[in-house]
């Protein structure tokens, strides 16, 4: 008796859920805004983490690559790199650093890339030297499988 008594309460609740839908499944849904809940739930950094910053899109020696971070650009702070590569031939391997061309006084990281088919993800690090200066860029140099090798940097001051 129990059982048919919260089967029928069930039934009825379901119901009064659905009465008021008048759409169709094959029409589209029209999108609301918004709520303030919705929105601050989209804003990680509300979850103590960083913010994603678009950086660009780079072309080196015809690999396509979009390129994002997340971190601050600031002495001794550490910048974590996300380099889709969408077009282009695919490099062995990847460097990132922040700092001169030459590298000298930054920590170069060699990235790890996942996937074997566009689009490729590479991760990497990029450290900022302590004894940072305006002049400083993101640099970026990928080397491929015949040994060429491409470099490009990056403002993101």
């Amino acid at each position: 008796m129990k059982l048919s008594v919260l089967a029928s309460a069930c039934a009825a609740a379901s119901f009064l859920l659905n009465a008021g839908c008048e759409q169709s499944s094959s029409e589209p849904a029209e999108s609301a805004a918004p709520t303030a809940a919705e929105e601050s739930m989209t804003d990680i950094s509300m979850f103590g983490m960083p913010e994603i910053v678009e950086l660009g899109t780079v072309d080196i020696n015809g690999t396509i690559l979009v390129v994002t971070m997340t971190g601050s650009v600031a002495a001794g702070d550490g910048l974590s790199l996300e380099l889709t590569h969408t077009d282009g031939p695919k490099p062995d391997t990847m460097q990132a650093w922040f700092g001169t061309e030459s590298g000298d006084g930054s920590r170069k990281d060699t990235g790890h890339s996942h996937g074997e088919e566009l689009p490729i993800v590479w991760h990497a690090y990029a450290e900022c030297p302590p004894d940072m200066t305006d002049d400083m860029q993101l640099w970026i140099t990928l080397t491929y499988e015949d040994g060429s090798e491409g470099t490009t940097e990056l403002s993101i001051h």
